[in-house]
C-alpha cells in the first residue's frame, strides 16, 4: 500500500554506513530460484569485471554501482532548501575499479596513495583519459578536463569529481606510495535524458574510488556522508544543484520512494511507498529523445534559474522588511514572480503528494473499487496523485519555463494514452516524463504512446525498451568486491 513512514535513514538497517558485498563469482543456473532482477545483477557484474580486466589486463578489486533516479515530484527546489520526493530505478551506473603500482604491476590489494587516474569507458564513444592527479590540485575550481579541442574527454569530469571529492574528504588515501588507479565506467542510464546519469556516475567513481584506496573496506563511509560529499563534488563541473541526485542514488531502497526534506542538513528523509502490487498503479518513463546535458547548458538555463530564484527571495524579504528570506510565502513584488510562484507551488505539491499517499494507506473502507480492489476512497487518492503531478508540469511548463515542446507533446500523448498523470522529471528542457498508470493498462499504454509519440520520431516499435520503460523502486548503491 502506498504510505508515507518517517525514519532516520542514517541509523537504522543497515544504511548507516555501506557495506562492502561479495561479487558472486557465477551466475546462478537456469534451474535455481532466483529473481529475475538478482539474475541481471549477476549477469551485469560479471560482464562489467570482464570488460575491466579486457581493458587493464587484471581482475578488479571490486565494483560500484549507483542507480539512476525517476523524481515523482518536486522539481528544481531541492536547492531552495525544499522538499523532494524522488525513487532509484533499475537503470545503472557501474565502476568496476582496481590499481597498479608506478611499474604498471597490479598490486591485488586496497592501499593508500595514488598519482595517476586511468579512466576507460565500456563504451566506444567516450575516449579513455589518463590524468596526472598533481595537476587537479584545485579544491573548488571547476574542472577542465575535457575543454578545448579535447572534448571528446569531458564525460570523465564526472568521474573526477568523485575521486576528488574523496580526496577533499579523506586525504590520507592519497598520501603514501605511487599508485594508479584504474576505473573502468559502465552503465544502462542513457545520458542527457533526466534520469541523473552524472550525479549517479560521480557516487559511482566516489565509491570506487574509497573501496580501491581504502585499507579496510570494514568502516566504508555513511552513506548520507557519502550523499553530501558528492553534492559538494559535482558543483565541480559548474552546475548549482541541491541534493537530490546524490541523496537519493545512497539512501533508496528498494519498494519505496524517498520523501527528502532539505530544509536541514542532512537533509530529513522519510519512505514513501509507491507502485506497489496493493495499488494497482505503476511508473512508466519515456524519454522525448531531446537530449539535455545539465552541465553543458549550466550557464543559460539551470544555473540561470538558480540566480533567479536566490534573487527572488531577497527582493521578497527586502520589500516585506523579514530577516529571515525563507519565511516569505505569499507576496511577491519582483521580476522573478513566476520563479518564485513555481517554487513555492511545486513545494506544496510535494506535501499534497505525501498526504495523498497517507490518505490512502490510512483508509480503511471496505467497500471495494473495481480497479484494483481499491475502495472508493483511495481510487480518488489515485486519481489526485496524477493530477499533483499533471499540475507540476504545467508550472514547469508556464512558470519555470524548463519544460520544451517535445516534453510537453509528450505529456499530452501520455495523457491521451490513459496516463492518470504526468510530468517531465529531472532538470527538463528535455530529457524524460514519468507517468502514473494502472498497473493492468501498462503495456496497452505504451503501445499508444508508441503510435501517438514515437511513430512520427521513427522509433519503431521493436525498440520499446531503448525510449520506454517500468521501473519499480530501486535499491542505492552498493560497493561489491571480488572475493
Amino acid at each position: 500500500m502506498i504510505s508515507s513512514t518517517d525514519v532516520d535513514m542514517d541509523e537504522g538497517e543497515g544504511y548507516a554506513r555501506f557495506r562492502a558485498l561479495a561479487l558472486p563469482t557465477k551466475a546462478p543456473a537456469a534451474h535455481e530460484p532466483v529473481c529475475d532482477t538478482l539474475q541481471r545483477e549477476i549477469l551485469r557484474l560479471t560482464a562489467v569485471a570482464k570488460k575491466f580486466a579486457r581493458h587493464f589486463g587484471q581482475q578488479p578489486i571490486g565494483i560500484a554501482r549507483a542507480p539512476g533516479r525517476v523524481n515523482l515530484i518536486g522539481e528544481h527546489v531541492d536547492y531552495e532548501g525544499y522538499a523532494v520526493l524522488p525513487m532509484a530505478i533499475e537503470h545503472s551506473i557501474y565502476v568496476a575499479f582496481g590499481t597498479s603500482d608506478a611499474m604498471g604491476t597490479s598490486t591485488g590489494t586496497r592501499a593508500g596513495g595514488t598519482s595517476v587516474l586511468n579512466v576507460a569507458n565500456a563504451s566506444p564513444k567516450y575516449r579513455p583519459v589518463t590524468l596526472a592527479m598533481w595537476t587537479q590540485q584545485q579544491e573548488e575550481g571547476e574542472l577542465h578536463v575535457g575543454d578545448g579541442d579535447d572534448k571528446g574527454a569531458a564525460w570523465a569530469r564526472y568521474v573526477l569529481c568523485g575521486v576528488l571529492g574523496v580526496r577533499d574528504s579523506r586525504p590520507e588515501l592519497f598520501s603514501g606510495e605511487s599508485l594508479e588507479l584504474q576505473l573502468l565506467v559502465d552503465g544502462d542510464i542513457p545520458a542527457g535524458c533526466g534520469l541523473s546519469s552524472s550525479s549517479a556516475l560521480v557516487v559511482a567513481a566516489a565509491l570506487a574510488t574509497t573501496g580501491a584506496l581504502q585499507p579496510s573496506l570494514e568502516h566504508l563511509p555513511s552513506r548520507m556522508g557519502m550523499a553530501e560529499l558528492c553534492r559538494r563534488a559535482e558543483h565541480r563541473v559548474g552546475t548549482m544543484g541541491g541534493g537530490m541526485d546524490q541523496t537519493i542514488a545512497c539512501l533508496a531502497q528498494p519498494g519505496v520512494a524517498l520523501h527528502l526534506d532539505f530544509s536541514t542538513v542532512p537533509a530529513r528523509c522519510s519512505r514513501v511507498h509507491v507502485a506497489d502490487d496493493s495499488t494497482g498503479v505503476t511508473f512508466i518513463v519515456a524519454n522525448s529523445l531531446v537530449v539535455a546535458e545539465k552541465a553543458v547548458d549550466a550557464a543559460t538555463r539551470f544555473n540561470k534559474r538558480v540566480v533567479e530564484c536566490a534573487l527572488a527571495a531577497r527582493v521578497i524579504s527586502k520589500r516585506l522588511g523579514v530577516p529571515d528570506w525563507k519565511q516569505v510565502q505569499s507576496r511577491v513584488y519582483c521580476v522573478c514572480a513566476q520563479r518564485a510562484l513555481h517554487v513555492w507551488g511545486e513545494a506544496e505539491r510535494v506535501e499534497q503528494f505525501r498526504v495523498a499517499c497517507y490518505t490512502l494507506e490510512s483508509d480503511e473502507q471496505t467497500t471495494p473499487g473495481e480497479a484494483a480492489g481499491l475502495s472508493l476512497t483511495q481510487q480518488q487518492q489515485v486519481r489526485n496523485l496524477g493530477e499533483i503531478m499533471l499540475a507540476s508540469h504545467r508550472s514547469c511548463q508556464t512558470l519555470y519555463e524548463c519544460s520544451c515542446p517535445e516534453l510537453d507533446a509528450l505529456v499530452d500523448a501520455a495523457m491521451g494514452a490513459g496516463a492518470l498523470g504526468a510530468r517531465l522529471t529531472g532538470a527538463g528542457w528535455g530529457g524524460c516524463i514519468v507517468a502514473l498508470i494502472g498497473k493492468a493498462e501498462a503495456a496497452s499504454f505504451m503501445e499508444k504512446l508508441q503510435v501517438s509519440y514515437y511513430a512520427a520520431q521513427g522509433i519503431p516499435a521493436t525498440s520499446f525498451s531503448d525510449v520506454m520503460f517500468e521501473s519499480p523502486p530501486s535499491a542505492g548503491a552498493d560497493l561489491f568486491v571480488l572475493p
